[in-house]
């Protein structure tokens, strides 16, 4: 896990964004790396930015390369297979890149094949795309800007719009939000979610409901430019002051990928509730039990279970059956959703029922074949 020393002092966002990439990453290793013959690893904004350790294991790159290592080392201990891994590390500014690539040559490589390319992310697509477009590889992309501009979702799109793609982005949404009623930044709007309108659609939504419509949107195309299948975020909340810092936004077309990034996400935001609770209280425990229960993501939670519920409902209208990966992936495409909660609410439902395909199962569960069924 990070070490949260290295974070303290204004970088505890970058903590949690962290321990959400290392819990995803090592899981998606041994999964992908039991079925496919290659693994590409793409970070496209690596940095390092801020980095205290010297190792660099407070880094998106660091910690990666890390888990890529540790899950291929299970893959060949474990399952007696040697998926070629490679990592592919972009970083545009030069003195960054500097530090970037004496790092990777000092360090040893333990099984995993590592490029660092000096530029631009969206210049280097196409060469990108290039070395991962064989059939037997499964790219996983993060995308981690500083800002939100210069990331062109119809540049990125050629790459990461294949079947055996997931990509995570860190959304600053804060900033999206704060520029959605200045017309100078139309284009900007336009080139960050490669559709016309977006910009309107934003600046028209009521101010505290913004950063979910710029996700809402932002995972719309990811969908309709990217045609992911299934779409998820991660909530990253400000470290010293209440309120969302940005979102992560992962996409896969496979719905055991959002189990395994909402498992990560569940992980990640324990973390979260925990440095909220410590900077709350310090070494005061509060005067009530229920005090000390998510002292200010719980808001968010109850929001969040609202929006989700409310989705499964919009599956029925019309309609008296829909597969358990349908309900599972609509739920917990909303942030702070867990699957736990989407099972307890749909076992109190009066009219939602399940139909399980087996023996002696008590629970539902993804690709399973698994139906809910509303009665009249």
């Amino acid at each position: 896990m990070p070490d949260l020393e290295h974070y303290k002092g204004g970088r505890e966002q970058g903590y949690i964004k962290h321990a959400l990439i290392e819990k995803y990453l090592e899981r998606f290793t041994i999964k992908i790396g039991s079925k496919w013959d290659e693994i590409a690893f793409i970070d496209a904004f690596a940095g390092p930015w801020g980095a205290k350790s010297e190792d660099l294991s407070d880094t998106s790159f660091g910690i990666a390369l890390h888990r890529l290592e540790r899950g291929l080392k299970v893959l060949q201990m474990v399952h007696g297979r040697s998926p070629r891994i490679r990592a592919f590390l972009i970083e545009k500014d030069l003195d960054a890149f500097g530090r970037l690539d004496a790092f990777v040559k000092e360090r040893p490589s333990k099984g995993i094949e590592v490029q660092c390319f000096p530029g631009e992310f969206e210049v280097l697509v196409s060469r990108l795309g290039e070395s991962v477009k064989s059939d037997r590889c499964f790219l996983f992309s993060l995308i981690d800007p500083k800002g939100w501009t210069g990331l062109s979702m119809k540049v990125m799109a050629p790459l990461i719009r294949r079947r055996s793609s997931e990509v995570l982005v860190n959304v600053m949404t804060d900033f999206v939000r704060r520029f959605a009623t200045v017309d100078l930044c139309r284009e900007s709007y336009e080139d960050f979610f490669g559709r016309p309108g977006v910009r309107k659609i934003i600046a028209d939504a009521p101010a505290d409901e913004r950063q979910d419509v710029v996700v809402r949107e932002y995972c719309r195309s990811l969908r309709e430019l990217c045609e992911f299948q299934h779409v998820s975020s991660c909530v990253v909340l400000q470290p010293d002051k209440k309120g969302v810092k940005y979102f992560m936004v992962f996409a896969t077309n496979n719905p055991m990928g959002i189990k395994v990034f909402k498992e990560a996400e569940a992980h990640a935001a324990a973390l979260q509730d925990e440095l909220k609770f410590a900077k709350e209280y310090g070494d005061q425990l509060p005067l009530l039990p229920c005090e000390a229960v998510a002292p200010v993501s719980e808001a968010l939670r109850q929001k969040y279970r609202r929006l989700a519920f409310g989705r499964v409902e919009e599956v029925f209208r019309g309609r008296v059956e829909a597969s358990y990966d349908e309900v599972f992936c609509k739920a917990l495409a909303i942030p702070l959703v867990t699957e736990t909660e989407l099972i307890s609410w749909l076992e109190a439902h009066p009219k939602l029922s399940f139909n399980l395909i087996g023996k002696r199962r008590q629970k539902p569960g993804i690709l399973k074949g698994d139906r809910v069924v509303k009665s009249h």
